[in-house]
């Protein structure tokens, strides 16, 4: 998995930074994603989402996966707990 993710460079794929054995835990680092996941959201917006935001999340979801099959990977699993968003550029990243 680290391999899969060392080689990927997407803005909606929460970028590798790298990974390290520190005596008996195994480490990984990852791309901060502030404020989380898009359940978050949904909670914080008691449920009710305008179209255009459910738009515009479908549509960075779907080009994370398009760059993803691009490179002859999979998804196994998308979850709202595992599709993050920022508030910086207001798209949910992978």
């Amino acid at each position: 998995e680290i391999k899969v993710l060392s080689n990927l460079k997407h803005s909606n794929i929460v970028q590798y930074f790298g990974s390290e054995i520190v005596e008996d835990r195994f480490y990984i680092y990852l791309e901060y994603v502030h404020p989380g996941s898009i359940n978050k959201y949904v909670r914080d917006h008691c449920g009710a989402l305008i179209e255009s935001v459910i738009r515009n999340f479908t549509r960075h979801i779907l080009s994370g996966l398009a760059y993803l099959h691009s490179k002859k990977t999979i998804h196994r699993y998308i979850h709202k707990l595992e599709v993050l968003y920022s508030n910086l550029n207001s798209k949910p990243l992978e």
